[in-house]
């Protein structure tokens, strides 16, 4: 018995090659990241704006567990929630009220898979100084505790 190969023309694509297909692909990057100076003693509340989500929590095929947060390259804070897209962070030390760097922003998702990093960056000059902070070439706004 003979099979007629050209009858039965090539292989469908099925539901599990576009999901191997999307396994493949990192979770999309977090975007619109700003930083607002919260106090003199450089503190900053960094926000940002996740990329869109099923009902399911997954983005690209992957499950999204939240995110990560870098200063300089250097994890600084895990956020375990994709829903939650805000944190502060303490920067600088007591000796040293003066601060510069970068901030990014990954996406976590199942197995430890990150996403691209959204970075931004801080300039922070002294605590009395009226010079607002650029990030991104978007101006950010210094707010001074009196």
């Amino acid at each position: 018995m003979s099979l007629n190969l050209d009858v039965l023309g090539p292989p469908k694509d099925t539901e599990d090659d576009s999901r191997m297909i999307a396994d493949h692909q990192p979770p999309a990057v977090p975007h619109s990241l700003t930083a607002v100076r919260l106090t003199l003693d450089d503190r900053w509340l960094i926000t940002w704006a996740g990329p869109q989500l099923n009902e399911l929590g997954m983005n690209h095929g992957r499950k999204i567990c939240g995110y990560q947060v870098e200063l300089n390259g250097a994890e600084v804070k895990r956020i375990d929630s994709p829903f939650v897209t805000k944190c502060i962070l303490q920067l600088g030390t007591q000796s040293s009220k003066t601060h510069r760097g970068c901030v990014g922003v990954k996406m976590v998702a199942d197995g430890e898979n990150f996403s691209e990093s959204a970075q931004l960056e801080l300039w922070n000059t002294e605590a009395n100084s009226s010079k607002p902070a650029f990030a991104n070439n978007l101006a950010l706004h210094q707010i001074a505790a009196e």
